[in-house]
């Protein structure tokens, strides 16, 4: 078969011939009709994070092609997608409900990030392939008034529902997003309303892409520009605090680099949360003594929970929430470097991006 591998850190990602995978006893094979891929895989991959050679990708819809001799809970011809996070399932995290903070914890086709690596050693192996190999109890039924596209990409909402229920909101909070005009700030705020928040301020560089990505809103929101990544000599608080005089609870921070929420930070109301997804290598240059002064709560978090996909699943099959019309990309398997290219470029304002992959043979659904 075909998939899109990382052969080493210094490589380019490229379409390569492997095996087709064979099924363990509680294995499931799954025949991919739709794949996403994200920026954070090359940058696993540049920063030795991945398993090598790999096949990378983490989010997979498609059809259940074979399954082992134990499995029960899914059959061929079923529709399904992946639950890319490896867990343990047996330590006191996973029993809470944490799994993806488990020791053993994982994400398939992108990164380990424990120190126990049986299992992503196991099933390393990502979704942008014609099949793909996972343990039988991450494998979801899809309903079929989910489409494979949606259901490959409930892998962020998930992960930007998790993000602001970390921040433990009272109702009708003010929430800053930052990095808002990517795809987990798109999807954060199309979820918002589900979890009572009373207006959302948008901070980022571009107003013309804040403007666009507003429009995908459930609640009242702000935007406010800063003139570079560092804002300058803007008097960041002063104007935030202008927007958001009712205090702001909490910052869900997406953004990757930079220094901007040194920033922000000061802006947050006593007993304010700050989650972090974005994966910034760049020191918060704020006193603790604030953090101390203010009640602060500073979060590092990564992906989501097994219940929050299952939930995420849930409001996608019932309609309460819809993420189809968040899809502005969508690319062939064969079209993967230009997939890449725009997503390294930002030339195109891309928020969810879908791979549709060819198969041989009409895919039973």
């Amino acid at each position: 078969m075909e998939a899109l591998t990382a052969r080493d850190h210094k490589q380019p990602l490229s379409i390569q011939k492997v095996d087709i995978p064979e099924p363990g006893a509680d294995d499931v094979i799954i025949k991919v009709v739709a794949a996403g891929l994200t920026p954070g895989v090359v940058k696993m991959v540049n920063a030795g994070r991945s398993h090598l050679p790999t096949t990378v990708g983490h989010e997979a819809a498609g059809v259940v092609s074979a399954v082992g001799s134990n499995v029960t809970n899914v059959a061929t011809g079923d529709r399904v997608r992946l639950h890319p996070v490896l867990s343990c399932r047996n330590c006191q995290l996973c029993l809470q409900g944490q799994d993806q903070m488990c020791d053993s914890a994982a994400i398939m086709g992108f990164a380990s990030f424990s120190p126990k690596k049986e299992l992503y050693e196991k099933y390393h192996d990502g979704t942008v392939a014609e099949f793909v190999r996972a343990p039988s109890w991450l494998v979801d039924h899809l309903p079929t008034d989910v489409s494979f596209e949606t259901g490959a990409k409930l892998h962020d909402l998930a992960t930007a529902a998790r993000a602001i229920k970390l921040a433990r909101l009272p109702d009708n909070a003010t929430i800053v997003l930052t990095a808002p005009t990517g795809a987990m700030g798109a999807l954060s705020l199309r979820v918002a309303e589900k979890f009572g928040i009373g207006k959302i301020v948008l901070v980022g560089r571009s107003k013309e892409r804040m403007d666009m990505v507003r429009q995908f809103a459930t609640v009242p929101t702000e935007i406010y520009h800063v003139s570079n990544e560092d804002s300058g000599n803007q008097n960041v608080v002063k104007e935030l605090v202008a927007l958001a005089p009712e205090g702001i609870d909490a910052i869900i921070d997406y953004l990757p680099s930079g220094n901007l929420i040194s920033k922000l930070l000061p802006a947050m109301s006593s007993g304010g949360v700050l989650v972090h997804y974005g994966g910034n290598p760049n020191l918060i240059q704020v006193p603790l003594v604030a953090v101390m002064a203010k009640c602060w709560t500073i979060i590092g978090a990564r992906a989501h929970t097994r219940e929050d996909a299952k939930e995420c699943l849930q409001w996608l099959s019932s309609g309460e929430v819809a993420i189809d019309d968040l899809i502005t990309h969508r690319f062939k398997a064969s079209e993967v470097d230009k997939m890449l290219q725009l997503m390294d470029s930002r030339d195109e304002h891309m928020l969810l991006t879908v791979l549709n992959i060819e198969f041989s043979a009409p895919a039973v659904v």
